[in-house]
């Protein structure tokens, strides 16, 4: 039987150990807040790769933090915002920015790009992907090309 992805936690490190969730209600509610969908947060970050380097090439935590000049520490904010609230649903937007602060990493650009390989991997399992064999690459969401991580059979 297949491994159901879908809507599975990613954990992640922040005030304490949370879990990273999309569900159909984070889509909407990232849609609504920000006008945007969720693929588009992740088709930009694919067409702001191009500016950091080989697009081929999956993002490292400190390259991934750096285009968030070009992202939006605000986006990020609201991505992370709608992946917590399935476990914390009086969580505000001013307090995802406090909890952000205690991302993992010594540096803004090491806790910023903690905070998008962690969303990564939750976007990933929510698409019916394995967020432990497989990561993004490629030029799109659309036509994104994925690679396994596995070394073995």
């Amino acid at each position: 039987m297949a491994k159901q992805l879908f809507g599975c936690e990613v954990p992640i490190d922040l005030d304490r150990k949370r879990n990273l969730k999309f569900k159909f209600r984070s889509y909407a509610q990232y849609q609504a807040k920000t006008g945007h969908s969720i693929n588009k947060f992740f088709f930009d970050i694919a067409e702001a790769s191009k500016n950091h380097g080989d697009a081929k090439t999956p993002l490292t935590l400190v390259e991934s933090s750096k285009m968030s000049d070009l992202i939006g520490v605000d986006s990020i904010r609201d991505l992370l915002h709608v992946a917590l609230i399935h476990e914390d649903p009086g969580l505000t937007a001013d307090r995802t920015e406090e909890i952000m602060d205690q991302a993992a990493g010594d540096t803004f650009d090491e806790k910023l790009g903690y905070i998008v390989e962690k969303i990564s991997k939750a976007y990933l399992a929510s698409k019916g992907i394995d967020p432990d064999k497989e990561t993004i690459k490629g030029e799109s969401v659309g036509r994104t090309e994925m690679t396994s991580n596995s070394t073995g059979s």
